[in-house]
């Protein structure tokens, strides 16, 4: 792909810090029968391998909301990726939907709970820190 084919985008917020991604946004044929319109998303850093998708949606879509929206998709699939590591949230042997469904609900639910004393944790221990008085 020429070089001029990717531009950077900026997400409206972002406190990771890290370097924005460069994006291409390439029209794709549209799909008559859903009423929406089709591209190829790719995104590119130094810091990363490339990554690829397909987006939909509706006509007036612009290439801001196209890039929100994937970056939001990705914060989700971390919190996937960590409920698995942190709670088995991958751990289920079950062979009915209310049984998975039980299973996935407490796993969220606990990760949610890790998440929430962690950082609980980091605030209290950043709030002690600003308190203390070093005498020389």
């Amino acid at each position: 792909m020429p070089e001029d084919t990717f531009s950077e985008v900026r997400p409206a917020q972002d406190s990771s810090g890290r370097r924005p991604w460069e994006w291409a946004c390439l029209e794709l044929a549209a799909d008559p029968q859903k009423g929406m319109r089709r591209w190829l998303l790719i995104r590119r850093s130094t810091d990363d391998p490339e990554e690829r998708g397909l987006a939909y949606g509706p006509p007036e879509t612009t290439v801001e909301e196209l890039v929100a929206v994937c970056q939001e998709r990705w914060a989700v699939e971390e919190c996937f990726a960590e409920a698995k590591g942190e709670v088995g949230l991958d751990h289920y042997e079950v062979r009915r939907w209310d049984s998975w469904h039980r299973h996935v609900t407490l796993c969220l639910l606990a990760h949610a709970f890790l998440l929430v004393t962690r950082r609980a944790a980091v605030e209290e221990e950043a709030n002690t820190k600003k308190g203390i008085s070093i005498s020389t």
